[in-house]
């Protein structure tokens, strides 16, 4: 079969791009993601060629989503842990890790 009649859903996309986030390896997404067209999981080159998107950018979408909730946390923002020592410990940790 050849690999261009795979069709990727858009829950697998989801699914990609999240697990490319959680630092998922590729090799173990690839397991979990089924060609209904084989019943079977898909290998690295569908994998690469259908998904290169989620590939790319999940990690980034990723970061981006805990960078906000970190300083949603840390200026007392919507989204973010409203408790005051939990704000401060945040504050410290963004200072140490992106401040130096």
């Amino acid at each position: 079969m050849s690999h261009r009649t795979f069709h990727p859903t858009a829950k697998q996309r989801r699914w990609v791009e999240a697990m490319i986030g959680y630092g998922t390896s590729e090799a173990a997404i690839c397991r979990l993601i089924e060609d209904p067209c084989t019943g079977k999981p898909i290998d690295l080159e569908i994998l690469r060629e259908h998904f290169a998107e989620e590939i790319a950018t999940g990690a980034i979408k990723a970061n981006l989503r805990v960078a906000d909730f970190l300083l949603a946390t840390i200026l007392g923002r919507e989204g973010g842990v409203p408790d005051h020592r939990s704000r401060v410990r945040a504050a410290i940790f963004f200072a140490k890790t992106r401040m130096g």
